[in-house]
């Protein structure tokens, strides 16, 4: 919670200092720079050169014929639904800068099944760095939410997950570009059990990943891509140690943009 006032009290006196500036924006030649220009730019409002989008999410609203999926001796029918507003911040700054806020809390709602209600928040923030042939940017997520986690895990159980994010881009030329890219994760679980298994010990951990990526986007419709990832995935618990695990992988694909 210290880095969330920290990110939005930054944004505050960031947005009164430059509130009386006219529309700077340097977008540089980079195709990420054109992303972030068009998000900018297609905000729904502004207040000086702060832009703003604001929504009104329900999400997953309908009858479930069991919330525990199966796990219990007795299926448990319930009706739910997800509301809750989400609100994102730009601030260009300095015609290079460009910061961006997002936070959307969201309730789950259960009509009979009480103990499952549950109010979830998502926060993040990024640093956009524009220049002429590269593109940085640095950020981070908070996320509390109570929720299903996998196929594996039939429970609703609460996760708080803290993101740090960074990468470089590189544009080499009008239709070839080089990313790298780095995210570490750390997941925390509530202190609840499921069985005989313990949740915290055998799933609190902390996952790092480093992503090469080329990509060549020759028609202004389609890019393909090539990424190279190596991660580590360090568990927190002392009996959960021996699971320390590195993994390597090379992706492709094409992007229909």
């Amino acid at each position: 919670m210290k880095a969330k006032r920290a990110v939005l009290t930054g944004l505050l006196i960031a947005s009164l200092a430059f509130l009386a500036q006219g529309r700077a924006l340097a977008w540089g030649n980079t195709w990420m720079g054109a992303l972030i220009e068009q998000q900018v730019t297609m905000a729904q409002g502004k207040l000086g050169i702060l832009r703003y989008n604001g929504a009104f999410r329900l999400d997953n609203a309908g009858h479930d014929s069991d919330i525990y999926y199966g796990s219990t001796d007795a299926p448990v029918p319930d009706n739910t639904f997800t509301v809750g507003p989400e609100v994102r911040f730009f601030l260009p700054v300095n015609k290079k800068i460009v910061f961006d806020v997002y936070e959307s809390p969201r309730y789950v709602f259960f009509f009979d099944t009480e103990r499952e209600r549950a109010l979830n928040n998502f926060f993040g923030g990024q640093t956009h760095f524009v220049f002429e042939k590269f593109f940085m940017q640095a950020g981070m997520e908070l996320v509390d939410a109570k929720e299903r986690l996998s196929t594996e895990l039939n429970i609703n159980v609460r996760l708080k997950e803290k993101s740090l994010a960074g990468l470089v881009l590189w544009q080499v030329s009008h239709d070839t570009s080089l990313i790298l890219q780095y995210k570490r994760s750390t997941f925390s679980y509530e202190n609840l059990t499921s069985g005989v298994d313990n949740i915290r010990e055998n799933l609190n951990r902390t996952e790092s990943f480093f992503n090469f990526i080329a990509s060549l986007q020759h028609h202004s419709k389609t890019r393909f891509y090539l990424d190279g990832e190596c991660g580590s995935i360090s568990f927190s618990e002392a009996a959960s140690l021996l699971r320390n695990t590195r993994s390597y992988g090379v992706y492709g694909g094409i992007e229909f943009l």
